[in-house]
């Protein structure tokens, strides 16, 4: 087994590796730089057409983590996911409360998520209206700063 930033003995060879928990990784370019995948997300982007989101997981039916047929993977929350698992396990409280807090960080990512796409189309709306108003006006200056710094806004928020 390989140790913490080293390379495993196979990494290179043929289609991939498999890690200690059992998943097959593989090697693949994006955006000119080689990283590496597990295979499961990638056959799954692949199938989908797009990248999965960071809270989106890909479970194994049959529970063979290598056996990464496409029949054999479907998409879920963590939370599906959970609650199709690990339902009836024992669990100490100290995971159950680490289990709550990834929960609730889940659910405000989503809710920011949400909240930014809002803000950015308040901010894109108030600047076309600028851009209207000052169409009409003779004096440009009271707005051009507001613009600038509205579309400064709007790229900053476009990037998170």
């Amino acid at each position: 087994m390989a140790k913490k930033g080293q390379k495993p003995w196979n990494y290179g060879t043929s289609k991939g590796w498999v890690d200690k928990r059992g998943y097959r990784w593989i090697s693949i370019i994006e955006n000119g730089n080689q990283r590496a995948i597990k295979e499961h997300r990638y056959i799954m982007q692949q199938h989908l057409g797009r990248k999965l989101e960071p809270e989106e997981l890909v479970h194994h039916k049959n529970g063979i983590k290598d056996d990464n047929r496409m029949d054999n993977l479907s998409l879920s929350t963590f939370k599906e996911h959970a609650v199709d698992t690990h339902a009836g396990l024992i669990r100490s409280d100290l995971t159950k409360q680490r289990m709550q807090v990834l929960a609730n960080y889940r659910e405000e990512h989503k809710r920011l998520k949400e909240i930014n796409a809002e803000l950015l189309e308040a901010c894109k709306e108030a600047l076309n209206c600028m851009l209207v108003i000052q169409s009409f006006e003779d004096k440009k200056a009271p707005f051009e700063s507001m613009i600038i710094q509205l579309q400064q806004a709007i790229s900053k928020v476009e990037k998170i």
